[in-house]
């Protein structure tokens, strides 16, 4: 899997991460292979900023991205006309509200 890279913009920096899945109507009509493919890059996607990720998101064919932060836990939605995908961040096995 390639290691995400960043360009510096006038904004910051801006991940550039090839994402390999493509949707251009429901998860289900994807094979199970290409339906694995997917989850992974959304799971991975979970822990960049919500511009990146978003951003990527999009390329992949879900356009809606939502945030979402409470006491320590973190998690997108991403979402489309026919799907909504959620992704958490990992825990801290030190944190007690993880």
């Amino acid at each position: 899997m390639s290691e995400p890279t960043a360009k510096e913009t006038p904004l910051g920096k801006v991940v550039n991460l090839p994402v390999y899945s493509r949707l251009e109507g429901p998860i289900s009509d994807l094979t199970f292979l290409q339906q694995s493919l997917l989850f992974a890059e959304l799971s991975r996607l979970s822990y960049f900023t919500r511009g990146d990720a978003g951003r990527l998101a999009n390329e992949i064919g879900l356009p809606e991205t939502r945030f979402y932060e409470r006491d320590g836990a973190q998690a997108y939605v991403f979402g489309a006309e026919h799907d909504c995908v959620v992704t958490c961040r990992g825990t801290e096995p030190n944190e007690w509200n993880d």
